[in-house]
């Protein structure tokens, strides 16, 4: 695992925060070491820490966790993306070594996995941001299978949880799922646990690498205070040929829901933009694991609401939820921040598409793929301790594919 510090825009990591200490990589047999002489090196600055990893040594992560409780320190997941160097490379690996802040942008498409969840939750305040994942499964055992090292490591992990004031049930969890397979959190248990009990969280809109480029934007809030009943909102733009843009709403569903909402409305000012009376239905492991989503597709001239809506306050996403028309529908008022960028990047990426002057754009139905079973998708990539994670982004692009009708 590596650390160094990170300088983004005024307010990137928060209110008044444009400094970060960027953690990214496996958690290795030194990291706690080296944790803590990067922090001492700090003297007196007090900076939060944004955790990109899949996972590692237990026992280093554990004594991490410790460090950042010690510290009084903030933790959160989010990836931290060098400016300019999105792709990687030797110049860019080196830049994080000089010592010297990097010019950076924290993005919330991002995991913490099996170990670096103990670093997470040693932190006195913490930040999951939507899209970000945390993932957890019992540990590796190393050669040492015995049920007396397996009960030692179990009451290890339990005790340095309750120091966390972290729910029982989350031991109960790990030690359940099978180390060749990850249970990534929903955002009812995490807040159930203790890790980010917040009701409501959202991202910034961001341009995400692919091919195409798409505009993204993800939202997580509790439907009612009594019921901590959580919702995620998707909402991605992409321009997927010539000519063509779609704009994709997916809302998370809760287990007693099959698609209860009637229609579906963003509005900005006096601009709105309706989407598709029908919703397609499908599970997928986007943040959590074995997530129900309702799909739909924006009507009109998505690019053009969105244009219009960059140059307002804030986006509403307004819900009918009743066919007879008496419920008041629901509304969830979204920022436009990044909007307006992330417009931009969208457009210089796709202008050899040739549609960036097209209007009154023809709807684009999604076309869904038949979902991967939970055994394939829960499955790790190869890596000697824990393998890297799909991320959310990708997950979304299986689900709506970039395709032309």
């Amino acid at each position: 695992m590596t650390f160094f510090v990170a300088k983004g825009a005024p307010d990137a990591c928060g209110p008044g925060c444009s400094e970060w200490i960027a953690a990214e990589g496996t958690i290795d047999a030194g990291a706690a070491k080296r944790l803590r002489t990067f922090l001492n090196g700090l003297g007196k600055r007090k900076l939060p820490i944004f955790l990109h990893s899949p996972g590692g040594l237990g026992g280093q992560a554990i004594e991490m966790g410790r460090m950042l409780r010690e510290r009084h320190m903030s933790a959160g997941v989010s990836k931290t993306v060098r400016t300019g160097c999105t792709a990687g490379g030797d110049t860019c690996e080196a830049s994080k070594r000089t010592g010297d802040a990097v010019e950076a942008d924290l993005r919330n498409i991002a995991v913490c996995a099996s170990a670096c969840v103990f670093v997470l939750i040693g932190a006195t305040v913490r930040e999951v941001p939507p899209g970000a994942r945390v993932g957890v499964h019992a540990p590796k055992l190393l050669g040492r299978e015995t049920e007396g090292w397996r009960s030692a490591v179990n009451a290890r992990t339990g005790r340095y949880l309750r120091e966390m004031y972290i729910g029982d049930g989350l031991l109960d969890l790990i030690t359940t799922v099978p180390h060749e397979r990850i249970h990534y959190l929903s955002r009812q248990q995490i807040a159930d646990f203790g890790i980010d009990k917040s009701e409501f969280r959202e991202s910034p809109w961001t341009a995400v690498d692919g091919k195409p480029i798409s505009v993204l934007k993800i939202v997580i809030e509790a439907r009612a205070k009594q019921r901590k009943d959580y919702q995620t909102n998707v909402i991605r733009l992409s321009c997927i040929g010539p000519g063509w843009v779609r704009l994709s709403h997916l809302r998370s569903l809760a287990p007693d829901q099959s698609g209860a909402t009637r229609a579906v409305e963003f509005a900005a000012g006096d601009k709105k933009l309706s989407f598709s009376k029908g919703a397609s239905i499908a599970k997928v492991d986007l943040m959590e694991t074995g997530g129900s989503y309702e799909i739909r597709t924006a009507q009109d001239d998505p690019l053009g609401f969105l244009e219009a809506a960059a140059t307002r306050d804030h986006i509403d996403i307004i819900e009918s939820v009743s066919a007879d028309g008496v419920s008041p529908p629901r509304i969830i008022r979204l920022s436009v921040g990044g909007l307006p960028k992330a417009l931009e990047q969208l457009k210089a990426a796709c202008a050899d598409m040739r549609f960036l002057g097209a209007r009154n754009l023809p709807a684009v139905k999604p076309f869904l793929r038949k979902p991967s079973s939970p055994e394939g998708s829960d499955r790790p990539q190869s890596g000697s301790i824990d393998g890297e994670v799909p991320s959310p982004a990708g997950a979304i692009r299986s689900l709506v594919p970039r395709q032309r009708p």
